[in-house]
């Protein structure tokens, strides 16, 4: 697994409140890269943060993690959402969320579908507002394409969608 790092801000700066984030993607039983997915396959996004500097133990409040998804063309996008992690001030202020994608939550219209993947973690008070932390993690292009068991749709030439192609050969 390749680790990719991000952009953590807050409106501190060192040495008062200061972090970083970052995300890996990884296949259940796949090979190298970890960019190129069968649909039929588990995979998942681990999403890695921090907070230091001599303010970070008197922050309280809720972690928001997102994975946010979008297809390259016409095609579907999709977000989800951590549940709520609760900062812990006296801890090590070291985060982290796995997100799991069971096979055949991603599609992949024709034969393949590539998609922009990028995570953020916010930060909100104890009175449930948004706070001034947050970060992202713009992760590479991901391509999902049908393994061997994946039924999908056939294509005609003019865009059209097929049951099933059948060409009979004239003597």
């Amino acid at each position: 697994m390749y680790k990719y790092d991000g952009k953590l801000e807050a409106s501190f700066s060192e040495p008062y409140l200061y972090g970083d984030v970052s995300a890996e993607i990884y296949e259940k039983d796949g090979v190298k890269p970890t960019t190129i997915i069968r649909t039929d396959q588990e995979w998942g996004v681990r999403v890695y943060w921090y907070l230091r500097g001599s303010l970070a133990e008197y922050i309280c409040g809720k972690w928001c993690a997102r994975v946010c998804l979008e297809s390259i063309g016409r095609g579907p996008e999709a977000n989800w959402e951590s549940p709520k992690i609760s900062l812990e001030p006296c801890g090590d202020s070291k985060y982290y969320y796995d997100f799991k994608f069971k096979p055949g939550q991603i599609t992949a219209d024709y034969c393949s579908t590539p998609y922009k993947l990028v995570v953020t973690v916010t930060y909100q008070n104890e009175c449930h507002k948004p706070g001034p932390i947050a970060g992202f993690v713009e992760l590479p292009i991901l391509q999902f394409y049908h393994g061997d068991g994946d039924a999908f749709p056939i294509h005609r030439a003019n865009g059209e969608h097929a049951h099933e192609a059948v060409a009979e050969l004239q003597p």
